[in-house]
């Protein structure tokens, strides 16, 4: 996220805003930037996959709850 800030602000200030705007507008626009990146990114990882995983081959799990004790799980 800071690289993505870095470049941002970098841009900016090559584009002629001054520094103060330049950091409010590299701020601002680094989460987004970043959340559209990461889904773009998810996406290209996951294409031409069901999305189950290996899950759907197993009938059932035992997961353990808080206290320790074995709940089934049915998938």
């Amino acid at each position: 996220m800071l690289i993505g800030g870095a470049v941002i602000f970098a841009a900016l200030l090559v584009a002629g805003v001054d520094v103060g705007n330049a950091g409010l507008w590299a701020i601002l626009l680094v989460c987004p930037l970043m959340m559209v990146g990461m889904m773009w990114m998810m996406s290209r990882g996951h294409a031409g996959h069901s999305g189950q995983g290996a899950a759907q081959d197993r009938p059932d799990t035992e997961v353990r709850d808080r206290d320790g004790a074995i709940e089934h799980q049915h998938h």
